[in-house]
């Protein structure tokens, strides 16, 4: 028999369109925020709406079932149409019965539209506890319906017609509000292709309905053909995006930038560009403008049920923030009459400049995100005590979902231990850790290294090339995520009986000896390990650390100091980063990566949060990244310190200035931190970038919340000299510099580019070799916008990092999608390395930085390089 506590998904039933999917996935991420396992949500949606692709891309699952809705006309030529609809209707609830016995919801959660009838239906006869939101100001025919046996129903406005009403406002998703509150808007525009001297026309109305205002576009260009101070960006809608190619405005001159796409799944970086909008009044867009402070034309769409779009623009218009225009009046002319500056819509910056809105949501009481004792005891940050009893608001239990267990490894006694592998940066540094903490060790890979050739100078026993002698008289062997179980060495310690450990095993022994610090996050680990590391080194209190890469101030990435602190870099990409000990925990992001090992993004965000609620220490997330903010909504028993330059951030980064050798910015700190709270400390780093900035505030507040001197903090801060391979100078030649870097992911690359183009060279030419088959196949289509700051792109072949080929996947998909996305841009394709170096020898001129981006063998191309300038320039 099925207890009520397993029956605890919850179901959200509805679509057809964006307006009726997205507040849905809002609530589900709200609900995930709060603790709530995604895999215990669950949407229902009919197959022909757009549900299936929105659902899909928020990482929640979904089940689409057949479906339409009826025409509301009674004319004879309706009828076919609607008893069509009927019999779809009437399949559709089959298959929701199915859907339902399977999920077996607690509650189910009706968002209206036709493709909520189903399930909202099947829920209704078998007395499924509901709830009903409605998004619009009159309500739809099937939220009517059911809301006469729902608990409860969400109103968007005063009045709206259904029972047991409750006013919630619409819900928004995250990534609106993070863009519209605290993004950049220079950069918004870059990543759109838009220049930031010009007033921005964003125009949309969906795939449905879209024609009128596509043709009075359409004409509203050719009027403004000369206007060089205006640029239109225009989502065409994908039904007609192809006609609309055929027939093109005549704007020839070149002055006015007219810009068409398809369909755009940035919303919330357009919102965040836009000084004005030209658009439908759906609801969530009606809401989602509200939220943004964005002015608007609003045209209804005309035959909207119940004309509830004309309904829905009564509060902005009434608020001063849209004009209303019926489609009946829309054409070119009207239109540009309603956007010139003497219209009414409210423009207190000057004409089409828009008014922010940093307050968007009421704010919920809750306890400071600074502990009230910087002592890393194991108290608790938040007064919060949430339900465990209710399994809608219940957090992820970790014990339920720890990894396998293993037999830890005792290392409170010399060891000797056997290292397969130990070449690599990983291994290398474990390997530095053990020495130092009086273990023997030795060690075999498969071809010499650097790293090989430093453990050597030190007098260990290192060997190149793998021989089941090299075991010696080792005790336990260890061995790296490269190394295959045939490996020799591997089969010959099993068939002695030694422990064959893995390498996360073993350093999760290493990590149970010490206060461990570890720092996870898709990118940004390894520079933010090793700046707290170097701020801990500069306060005193000498920790050891272990860093996925040379300190440049000191030539290693690991080390073994006097105090009780270990700074680890953890690593995601195998799952195995939750079975560090960690007494406390620094999160930089939380981004789509190594999604084949978690089977989608949903498993990996789990993972972020089992790795942040088992730790009893102090938590540090960054909340200007969606992925990692959600991690900061825990509370609970969880120490959650926040930084970003979000307002709201524990540990707020204000006024980040360039300098011409990287970013000085100052940490404003929440008045509830004890010791240093409403001080503010400026920082000057070394290394450029704001994504720099965000990892020193990181490494700053962790700090903190270990009992370093803050004054201590910021002058070691301002002496980090970087990490290798992290925005590395390799040198200038012939009035070229040449600078390496690591990013190898859509957002690594763009701040990387971000930080170049922020030291003002006379171009930027960015040299980028994708790394690995299985990511580039998931990922390639996200990195249409991350090289707009460079001048010229070069993508190179693919760096396979020992994967098997996969047919059809490789760097020209990432140089094809950027043309796509920038037409305009200078991007070549060249497979080898051989053929790069002599490419750059012709196009790099004095005042150029030329930066190599990416984790595979590119980062010889600047050696190589550098002698061909030199002999140039002596030429």
């Amino acid at each position: 028999m099925t207890s009520e506590a397993d029956r605890s998904t919850l179901v959200i039933t509805g679509g057809g369109t964006a307006g009726h999917t997205n507040p849905g996935i809002a609530v589900a991420q709200a609900l995930v925020a709060k603790g709530l396992d995604p895999a215990r949500i669950h949407f229902v949606g009919g197959e022909r709406g757009n549900e299936g692709t929105l659902v899909a891309e928020a990482g929640f699952a979904i089940d689409l079932l057949p479906g339409r809705g009826f025409e509301r006309r009674l004319h004879p030529a309706a009828w076919p149409a609607n008893l069509a609809a009927a019999r779809s209707l009437l399949a559709g609830f089959a298959e929701a019965i199915g859907v339902m016995r399977r999920v077996r919801p607690a509650a189910v959660l009706c968002l209206g539209g036709y493709a909520a009838a189903p399930a909202s239906l099947v829920a209704m006869l078998t007395r499924i506890p509901i709830v009903v939101t409605e998004q619009n100001a009159r309500a739809s025919a099937v939220n009517r319906l059911v809301g006469r046996v729902a608990r409860v129903c969400a109103l968007p406005y005063p009045g709206v017609d259904l029972p047991n009403g409750v006013l919630t406002g619409n819900p928004i998703r995250p990534a609106v509000v993070e863009a519209v509150t605290s993004a950049d808007r220079a950069t918004s525009l870059r990543r759109l292709g838009l220049p930031t001297d010009r007033l921005v026309v964003a125009v949309w109305s969906g795939s449905l309905g879209a024609r009128s205002v596509n043709r009075a576009v359409h004409d509203l260009a050719e009027l403004w053909a000369d206007r060089s101070d205006v640029a239109i960006y225009h989502v065409v809608g994908r039904r007609d995006f192809a006609d609309f190619e055929d027939h093109p405005p005549a704007v020839t001159s070149g002055r006015l930038i007219y810009k068409t796409v398809d369909y755009e799944h940035r919303m919330p970086l357009l919102l965040s560009a836009a000084d004005v909008a030209v658009c439908r009044a759906g609801a969530s867009t009606t809401a989602e403008l509200a939220v943004a402070g964005l002015p608007a034309v609003l045209v209804p769409l005309p035959g909207a049920p119940r004309d509830h779009q004309t309904a829905n623009t009564a509060e902005l218009v009434a608020a001063g923030g849209a004009l209303l225009l019926p489609d009946a009046e829309l054409d070119g002319a009207t239109l540009a009459a309603r956007l010139e500056p003497s219209s009414t819509i409210p423009r207190p910056c000057g004409p089409w400049r828009r008014r922010r809105r940093r307050s968007v949501a009421p704010k919920r009481p809750r306890p400071s995100p600074i502990s009230s004792s910087t002592s890393p005891d194991r108290g608790s940050l938040h007064d919060g005590d949430p339900s465990e009893a209710d399994p809608m608001t219940a957090r992820p239990d970790s014990g339920a979902s720890n990894p396998p267990e293993f037999d830890m490894l005792d290392l409170s006694h010399p060891r000797r231990i056997h290292l397969v592998g130990v070449g690599g940066s990983g291994m290398s540094a474990i390997a530095e850790i053990l020495v130092g903490t009086g273990h023997e060790v030795t060690g075999s890979d498969l071809t010499e290294s650097l790293p090989l050739q430093r453990l050597a100078s030190r007098g260990l026993a290192m060997h190149v090339g793998h021989d089941p002698a090299h075991l010696g008289d080792a005790e336990v062997v260890a061995i790296s995520t490269a190394i295959p179980a045939t490996n020799s060495e591997v089969v010959a310690a099993r068939e002695a009986g030694l422990p064959v450990l893995r390498r996360s095993e073993l350093l999760a022994a290493i990590t149970s000896q010490w206060r461990t610090v570890a720092i996870a996050g898709t990118h940004g680990k390894t520079t933010t390990s090793a700046m707290l590391a170097a701020c801990l080194l500069g306060a005193g209190l000498d920790p050891a650390y272990l860093v996925g890469g040379d300190l440049r101030d000191l030539g290693r990435g690991a080390g073994v100091g006097s105090g009780d602190i270990l700074v680890v870099e953890a690593d995601e990409s195998d799952g195995t980063f939750v079975e560090l000990a960690a007494s406390a925990v620094i999160v930089t992001n939380v981004e789509p990566d190594h999604l084949e090992h978690y089977g989608g993004f949903a498993g990996l965000e789990q993972a972020f949060i089992r790795f942040v609620v088992q730790c009893d220490g102090p938590c540090v997330v960054c909340i200007d990244d969606p992925g990692a903010s959600r991690l900061a909504a825990l509370g609970g028993e969880h120490r959650i310190i926040t930084y970003g330059t979000a307002p709201a951030s524990a540990f707020r980064i204000v006024d980040p200035l360039p300098t011409p050798v990287g970013v000085e910015f100052t940490i404003a700190v929440s008045e509830a931190a004890e010791f240093v709270g409403g001080r503010s400390f400026r920082v000057r780093l070394r290394q450029p970038g704001m994504h720099n900035a965000r990892n020193a505030t990181a490494a700053f507040a962790m700090g903190i919340a270990l009992g370093a001197d803050p004054e201590a903090l910021v002058e070691a801060l301002g002496r980090f000299g970087g990490v290798g391979r992290r925005f590395e100078d390799r040198g200038s030649a012939a009035g070229v510099r040449l600078v390496d870097d690591y990013a190898h992911l859509p957002t690594e690359v763009l701040s990387a580019l971000s930080a170049a183009r922020s030291l003002d060279p006379r171009r930027l030419v960015a040299v980028f070799q994708p790394h690995r088959y299985s990511r580039t196949e998931q990922l390639w289509s996200t990195f249409g916008d991350s090289f707009v700051d460079a001048d010229i792109l070069i993508v190179t072949g693919l760096y396979a990092a020992g994967e098997t080929p996969r047919p059809g996947i490789g760097g020209h998909l990432i140089a094809d999608e950027v043309r796509r996305l920038h037409p305009d841009a200078d991007v070549r394709y060249v497979e080898s390395l051989d053929d790069v170096l002599s490419l750059l020898g012709d196009v790099l001129r004095d005042g150029d930085l030329c930066i190599t981006l990416g984790a595979g063998d590119l980062t010889q191309l600047p050696s190589r390089l550098l002698p061909l300038l030199e002999g140039r320039a002596r030429s």
